[in-house]
Formats: structure tokens, C-alpha cells, sequence
């Protein structure tokens, strides 16, 4: 098809990669990439921003963009060395930063898969446990981190702002009493116009389980509980998926009170007005007031404001599930090439799509490999776990998953990252200048240890730009 990107696989990755169409991936600057000056690179970018005083920001259309320089004292915490509670803090790897350039510490800037992508590790206090999908807005990162008391695990909910380089305790959860030698769990935070919510879970007695949904004002830090359950111990009681849109708040939960079935609800917190979601919940999205809903087979489009639902799909096998919206978009994950394939048990999943505008249904990511089973979407971006270039994903032992993302104007795919090992609980967002991905690696599983990951991802300059999806179809040839 005229207009069409080249094909050409990522650094490191697999020859398969090759069968995608429109594939906007390739090596950095002197690793064999066209010297057409379509792409920079993190160490060129750096060079022309340290004479600013600035650091690298990101790299799109060939143009680097400079950021302010995160201090070295002020990667984990408020600046002065302490968290907003008080606490001293830690680097957030245990390694000694000093000398460091760009005060992130060594390795802590590690480059994407793709030209332009450059990945930044979210300082924490420390490397724990802290692997549920955070969520970001403009230069800050929302996200939770626990700790290991000695009286059980506990979570806070902590925003990182990249510009000021600072780490705010917005909820440390000492306000709920829970029995000793258990835990106080924050997660799925989600961020909108100066608001945060995110659901909380804990014991409040031996033998009951508690869950709520927090909504926090981040300026004032005055915080309000939107739902709760609970339920006895060896059943569920959780809150989960929360995603944000100002005003209007969706999420789902399971508890006694739904008699555990996986129920979703829409709030708006201007009014008040909350509207019960198609049950059977699997996942949730939100863009304005338009609410998707994902059940096991099929995926609805609720608008919040006129009181409708839509059946987009026809209910039954192959299973769809993980819809998302984008302006021009509806897209989710689909067994329809291996339908013995499940959102419980996926094998061979592809990403299709709906065009808002035309209504057509296509494939947009359909190579041959397993796509998913994380989907999210922003703007003009889709992000996905892949294990495409793990050549056995279903032997025993963890496989090997990266990230990759399509810009749907353009139908191009780029690698976001091809590291070794394991990546997961994938966020997009709307950044400063570009739009950002947020993911967890897998550092040890056994142990519980993660590390948040925070990419840009430059906007392509190829592909046919008609946003029809025309070269998707292509993607297994």
C-alpha cells in the first residue's frame, strides 16, 4: 500500500518481526538505523541539552526536547532527603549516585526498543513491592508502594513529579485499623484534573475482608471513600480497575454485598450521580463521559450522560475482552484467530478494533503471536503486552514479555522495550509533550520485587496517515 513504513525489526528481537506491517521499530543511532535524520537518540539529545543546563525530555519527529535535571538528592523524596511523612529516605536501587550525570543513577535511563524511546525508572525509597498499574498526568507519576513491617505488608499511594524531581505521600492508609500480621493494600490508582482515587483492602478483624474506593483531592489531600464491601475471610471483597476521567469516576467489585459477582459503577463527583454498569465485569475504560465495558465475550459503550448502552460485538466465542476508547477508536483484545484461546487462558490474541467514524471492525495488530493480555490506550496510542519475541511463551517458567504500542493515525507499531525478562501492569498517559507508557519490570518473582518504568512514545512520521487501519490487515503477511 502506497505510503506504507518500511518493515524492520527491533534491536535484539526475533526474526518473526519482520512479518508486521507498518512497523515503525529499528536500532538506535549507530547500531544500522537510516542516517535520514527521522530519529534521535538519548545521548545526542543529552549532549545538546547539558549546555542548557537541562536534560534529556524526550525525542519525537527527530527534535529533542530538554527537561529540567531531576537533582541527585531529590529522586525519592521531597529534596531535602526526607518523605512528606517524615521518614528518611533511600535511593531508590541502594546504589551510591554520586558523580551521577543526570542524578537518576547508573542504569536508571535505560533506551527503548525503537528510535526515540528512551525509559526512565520511577524512584521509590526503596526496591519493594510495588506492581499494581500506576497512572500518570503531565510530569507526575501516581503509583503504590508497599513496605514490609514488621506487623504485615503496608501500602502508600505516592506522586513523583518528574520536572521538580520531589515524592509526595499522598495516603499512607494509617487511618484504617487492621488486625496485626496482615496488610493494608492500595491499588489501581488512577489520576484526572487534580484528583486521584484508587481502592484500597484490608482486615479489619480475623476472619472479614474489607475493600473502598478513596477518592483524594491533590491539592487540599482531603479524601472521601466512593464505595466499600466487604466479606468473610475465604471469600473476595476487593475494588479494582479504577479509571478516571473528571468528573466521572468507573470502576468494579466484588463482595458480599454483590454476592460476588464482578459488578461495575459509574460516579460522577460534581453530582453524585452514580449508574450501574453491564454486570459480569471483566475490564473498564473511560474516555469523557463514554464508559467501556468488557465482559468475557463482548464489550459494551455506556454513555454515562445519555443513559445508553451498545452492545458492540456479538456475544458468544471467539471471547473479546480489555476494550479500550480512543477519540477515533474502540479497540480490544480477540480470540477470533485461536478460539480456544480465553481472557482466562489467552493463546494467540490479537488486537481488533471499531472506527468510531466509520463503524468498521479490523485487525490492527494480527501477527502471528500473543498479543496481550494488557491493553490500554491514550490519545492517538494503543500499548499492549506482547510475547512475540519469546520463542516458547507457554513453557513452564516465566516467560519473556515486552511492550509495544500503535499509533493508530499512522498504523504504525513501535517497541517500546525489548529488555529481557518480564514487563507488565501497563498504564498510558498524556505527558508534558508526548505520550508517555508506565510499566513494571519483574526483578524477582519469588520475592515480590519490581521496578517502575516510566517511556515516552515518539510520534511516527511514517505510515499511510488516513487512520483507517488500511495496513492492519497486513500485520501476518
Amino acid at each position: 500500500m502506497a505510503g506504507r513504513s518500511p518493515k524492520r525489526p527491533c534491536c535484539g528481537a526475533s526474526a518473526p518481526l519482520v512479518l508486521l506491517a507498518a512497523i515503525g521499530c529499528g536500532c538506535p543511532a549507530g547500531s544500522g538505523s537510516p542516517d535520514d535524520g527521522s530519529a534521535c537518540s538519548f545521548d545526542a539529545c543529552e549532549e545538546e541539552c547539558r549546555p542548557q543546563g537541562l536534560c534529556y525530555g524526550s525525542c519525537s519527529g527527530g527534535t529533542c526536547h530538554c527537561a529540567p535535571c531531576p537533582s541527585a538528592d531529590a529522586d525519592a523524596d521531597g529534596g531535602d532527603g526526607h518523605f512528606d511523612d517524615g521518614r528518611e529516605s533511600t535511593d531508590a536501587d541502594g546504589r551510591d549516585d554520586s558523580g551521577d550525570a543526570d542524578g537518576l543513577g547508573d542504569g536508571d535511563t535505560r533506551p527503548g526498543g525503537s528510535p526515540g524511546v528512551v525509559c526512565r525508572k520511577v524512584p521509590a525509597p526503596d526496591r519493594d513491592i510495588s506492581f499494581w498499574p500506576a497512572d500518570g498526568a503531565g510530569s507526575s507519576v501516581l503509583f503504590v508502594h508497599g513496605i514490609r513491617p514488621a506487623t504485615g505488608r503496608e501500602d502508600r499511594v505516592l506522586l513523583f513529579d518528574w520536572l521538580t524531581g520531589a515524592t509526595g505521600v499522598l495516603d499512607d492508609l494509617s487511618d484504617i485499623s487492621f488486625a496485626g500480621g496482615t496488610a493494608r493494600i492500595a491499588k489501581f490508582p488512577t489520576v484526572s484534573d487534580g484528583w486521584a482515587a484508587y481502592g484500597i483492602g484490608w482486615v479489619p478483624t480475623i476472619g472479614r475482608l474489607a475493600a473502598q474506593l478513596r477518592l483524594l483531592n491533590l491539592a487540599t489531600r482531603e479524601k472521601r471513600v466512593l464505595d466499600e464491601g466487604s466479606a468473610p475471610s475465604g471469600e473476595t471483597a476487593s475494588i479494582v480497575l479504577a479509571r478516571f476521567d473528571y468528573p466521572w469516576v468507573v470502576w468494579k467489585r466484588v463482595s458480599e454485598e454483590t454476592t460476588y459477582g464482578w459488578n461495575g459503577y459509574a460516579l460522577n463527583i460534581e453530582t453524585d450521580q452514580r449508574i450501574d454498569l453491564p454486570g459480569g465485569v471483566v475490564d473498564l475504560d473511560l474516555l469523557g463521559s463514554i464508559a467501556i465495558v468488557s465482559a468475557s465475550t463482548t464489550v459494551f459503550e455506556v454513555d454515562l450522560v445519555a443513559g445508553t448502552t451498545r452492545d458492540l460485538l456479538e456475544p458468544g466465542p471467539p471471547e473479546q475482552w480489555a476494550g479500550v476508547i480512543t477519540p477515533d477508536w474502540i479497540a480490544w483484545l480477540d480470540q477470533r484467530a485461536y478460539p480456544d484461546g480465553s481472557w482466562f487462558s489467552p493463546y494467540g490474541t490479537q488486537v481488533y478494533g471499531l472506527n468510531r467514524h466509520t463503524g468498521e471492525d479490523v485487525p490492527l495488530v494480527a501477527s502471528p503471536a500473543m498479543h496481550g493480555r494488557e491493553l490500554d490506550a491514550e490519545g492517538d496510542w494503543l500499548v499492549y503486552t506482547d510475547q512475540r519475541d519469546d520463542a516458547d511463551p507457554w513453557r513452564g517458567e516465566r516467560p519473556t514479555q515486552n511492550i509495544y504500542a500503535l499509533h493508530l493515525p499512522t498504523m504504525t507499531e513501535i517497541c517500546v522495550e525489548n529488555w529481557p525478562g518480564y514487563q507488565m501492569s501497563i498504564r498510558a498517559y498524556a505527558g508534558v509533550a508526548e505520550t508517555h507508557v508506565l510499566f513494571v519490570e519483574e526483578i524477582n518473582y519469588a520475592d515480590a520485587l519490581y521496578d517502575l518504568w516510566d517511556c515516552n512514545l515518539p510520534t511516527p512520521t511514517g505510515g499511510d496517515g488516513d487512520g483507517d487501519g488500511g495496513d492492519a490487515g497486513d500485520a501476518g503477511d
